[in-house]
């Protein structure tokens, strides 16, 4: 986790359709990070260029390279950092129950 000390954060780009919303991050390069953050629902999460490393909950889940999808489960902190310079990663969420993208407060947090 050391090595996610200096975050470089990425481009965001956003889609809303038909009850999807699509959250484009664009690491253009290496060493770019998504920081930590937690979702009321589970979501996809796909690499269309380059390749990431990825943590859930702290714990390294492994270095994915694209193209690749990687399913996220509610309620857990996920984490990425671009291995490649031009790395794209895709967050996909449904929205139709919301409307929105659900994320945990910061302050819930804690302890996770």
């Amino acid at each position: 986790m050391g090595e996610l000390a200096k975050l470089e954060l990425p481009r965001i780009e956003t889609r809303f359709n038909d009850g999807v919303f699509v959250k484009a991050m664009v690491c253009e390069r290496a060493g770019t990070c998504v920081e930590g953050h937690i979702h009321r629902w589970p979501h996809t999460t796909y690499f269309a260029t380059g390749s990431f490393r990825v943590w859930k909950d702290g714990v390294h889940l492994g270095d994915f390279t694209a193209p690749c999808g990687i399913d996220i489960a509610a309620g857990c902190k996920h984490m990425l950092k671009a291995l490649e310079d031009g790395s794209v990663a895709l967050c996909i969420h449904n929205v139709s129950r919301t409307g929105e993208v659900e994320t945990v407060p910061s302050e819930q947090l804690l302890g996770v």
